[in-house]
């Protein structure tokens, strides 16, 4: 089974993130990544695959701080921009690895991508999607090199490995990689300084 994490990382002082995550009464591990740039990682629940980006669209609303929420597999990281609970970019690093096969009722193999399908006579989508470094420097810490910044977007992945090429996107940004490339039962984790557990319940 290969890498699957799913994070978020906010732009905010720590106060308004807590409070945030107490008013969703969320159950997350909260660590410091820059000066004032939190990784948020929510707690696993089966087979939720939208969980960082709920979290994202909401935690940009309660902290009125912009959000980015990572869904990270082996093959391909999907990256998602929120304001004030809003999505307003999305990055995903290869499209082609979103191509899914099915049969129509006629039998014909058809292709489609979230739900739509590609034209018979039309190539196979690939490459990245959104891969615009200005929606991202917002969220660095320092000065942020946007053409450093849009070469590691556009890729290729190093390695083939989307986790790879989330780290180097997180370094572009002057950001510590480790706590956003990591699911919440990590076991490294309770090595990160100044990690937080924070369950959004009173006391």
């Amino acid at each position: 089974m290969g890498t699957n994490y799913q994070t978020v990382l906010l732009a905010a002082e720590y106060p308004a993130v807590e409070r945030a995550v107490a008013e969703l009464r969320a159950e997350v591990l909260v660590a410091p990544v820059g000066a004032q740039r939190w990784a948020v990682i929510p707690r696993d629940r089966g087979d939720d695959a939208s969980r960082a980006e709920v979290l994202g669209r909401q935690l940009s609303w309660r902290a009125r701080c912009p959000a980015l929420a990572f869904q990270v597999d082996s093959e391909v990281m999907l990256a998602q921009v929120f304001r004030n609970g809003r999505q307003n970019h999305e990055y995903v690093s290869d499209v082609a690895k979103l191509v899914e096969w099915s049969q129509d009722a006629d039998g014909q193999f058809v292709r489609r991508i979230d739900g739509v399908v590609i034209a018979p006579e039309a190539p196979t989508p690939a490459g990245p999607s959104g891969a615009d470094p200005e929606p991202f420097v917002p969220f660095g810490a320092g000065l942020v090199d946007p053409e450093l910044l849009a070469g590691v977007l556009r890729g290729p992945a190093p390695h083939g490995s989307a986790p790879e090429q989330h780290v180097a996107i997180l370094r572009a940004l002057h950001l510590e990689p480790y706590p956003l490339t990591r699911g919440f039962h990590d076991p490294g984790l309770n090595q990160v300084p100044g990690l937080r557990y924070l369950t959004g319940q009173p006391g």
